[in-house]
């Protein structure tokens, strides 16, 4: 008699195929994102809603997001220029916290994305070989809602997200914001640091520091 882990394996492969196949017909990028964060959503144990941050021309950007706590999260993200989902793109790793309120990581950040209910977030680098094109991230109203075999299932839809951003960007977004750009979303000078740096180099990208706009 099959185990649980067995089962849950097979119906995460079932999900995924169904996944594959549906993809096939979207009719561009966004629509597919849509549809892998909507199963990440529903098949991710602890994830109430989810969404995509999008780099293109060195600006980050969310796509896709399952509620409209999402944007308002994010965008606390871009203007703090702090949070899990830049450190995921920065630093090639994958973030996680259980409890905003006494998250120490992020000091600008964290209070203020605490206020709009949100308490756990998973946040994964979205890269093909050394290329990254954004976040996959994963939220919950719950303390603690993410554990590392959610976090392993939740890689998965990550890595479908990366493969349909393939098509849609054939080459790095390597270029730092201009000083006539917004430059909110990317890390202001203050907090331009090596691992930073390190990043864009791994990426294939210019490392050189961007410049507030006049």
């Amino acid at each position: 008699m099959p185990n649980s882990d067995d089962l849950a394996s097979e119906s995460l492969t079932s999900v995924l195929g169904t996944i594959a196949r549906a993809l096939q017909g979207e009719p561009g990028v966004e629509t597919t994102l849509a549809a892998i964060v909507k199963a990440a959503v529903d098949h991710v144990a602890g994830a109430e809603y989810a969404g995509i941050s999008l780099v293109e021309n060195g600006q980050v950007r969310t796509v896709a997001p399952t509620g409209e706590v999402v944007t308002a999260v994010d965008e606390i993200q871009y203007r703090t220029s702090q949070g899990p989902c830049l450190d995921a793109i920065a630093d090639h790793e994958v973030y996680r916290t259980g409890n905003l309120l006494d998250e120490g990581r992020w000091p600008a950040f964290a209070p203020e994305a605490a206020e709009t209910g949100i308490r756990s977030i998973l946040s994964y680098r979205l890269f093909i070989t050394h290329t990254t094109l954004g976040a996959l991230n994963l939220y919950s109203t719950q303390v603690d809602a993410f554990s590392d075999q959610t976090g392993q299932e939740g890689q998965v839809f990550a890595t479908h997200a990366a493969i349909a951003l393939v098509g849609a960007q054939p080459k790095p977004s390597c270029t730092a914001p201009s000083n006539r750009a917004t430059s909110s979303a990317w890390p202001r000078a203050s907090s331009w640091n090596a691992t930073t740096s390190t990043a864009f180099r791994r990426s294939g990208c210019s490392a050189s520091r961007p410049r507030p706009p006049t």
